[in-house]
């Protein structure tokens, strides 16, 4: 089951009104994301709670206000593909290929091959293809992980446009290694 449905069949079990703690138990519960104490005190999220009720609003509103994008994250499941973000594992598992990594305020990006990968192609860096789609978005190589690294020039976090299509060019690489 995927994280969205889990956090959908959590929400449909708990009695309304919802509370911020109510939505910080379940994305805990279906995501293992701790959202921390500041949504759970947050008087603009309670009160949003109090109109709308829905998974798929709830997760709206979290990806606008906090900049986690549970929906995201839940199609990752079973990309092969890590997740460092908000200081915590984000999606992790054991057979994953490439880590993404983002920094506080999600203003950088490193990707970088992990040790399964290195360990089953004898390559201590990207792919060729996903070096070129990666520069081609911005990014410099980055010589101590073996992968590339990004920094918004401005500052401000990198839009979910621009993760997306970070994600997207990996994506690709990975079925491309999934074909050989």
């Amino acid at each position: 089951m995927k994280k969205v449905e889990k956090m959908d069949k959590h929400l449909e079990q708990m009695k309304p009104p919802l509370q911020t703690i109510d939505i910080q138990k379940v994305v805990q519960a279906a995501y293992q994301i701790d959202l921390n104490s500041k949504i759970v005190q947050d008087h603009n999220f309670a009160q949003f709670l109090k109109e709308n009720q829905s998974g798929q609003q709830i997760r709206q509103f979290i990806n606008q206000t906090y900049g986690i994008n549970l929906d995201a994250i839940s199609a990752l499941e079973g990309s092969r593909i890590s997740l460092y973000s908000k200081n915590q594992w984000i999606v992790q598992d054991d057979q994953d290929l490439f880590v993404v990594w983002t920094g506080i305020g999600d203003v950088d990006v490193k990707v970088y091959p992990t040790d399964l990968y290195k360990n089953k192609t004898n390559i201590s860096s990207l792919p060729s293809e996903l070096k070129a789609s990666l520069q081609s978005l911005g990014y410099q190589p980055d010589e101590q992980s073996g992968g590339y690294y990004y920094k918004d020039p401005a500052g401000q976090a990198v839009p979910d446009s621009f993760k997306g299509q970070t994600m997207g060019a990996i994506m690709q690489v990975v079925r491309r290694l999934g074909e050989r």
